[in-house]
């Protein structure tokens, strides 16, 4: 049973998003940079099983200080 059916869900923990990743479970991944340096924290994309994952072309919005990007994950 699939619970989020044709829904869209959002994973914000790197842990998370590395498992999702690693079971082929995301469709599209999405960042909004922003111009901020933090010094540390977890990387999103440091444990991955099988890498390259590939990406398709990048959807790119601009916004105030803020850069949205939006990936279609190629399998």
């Amino acid at each position: 049973m699939l619970v989020a059916d044709d829904k869209d869900v959002s994973i914000a923990s790197p842990s998370i998003a590395q498992q999702a990743l690693n079971a082929g479970l995301l469709d599209v991944i999405t960042i909004d940079l922003v111009p901020c340096l933090l010094g540390s924290g977890t990387p999103y994309f440091a444990r991955l099983a099988s890498t390259p994952v590939r990406l398709d072309e990048p959807e790119v919005r601009r916004g105030s200080r803020v850069t949205h990007l939006r990936y279609r994950v190629v399998r």
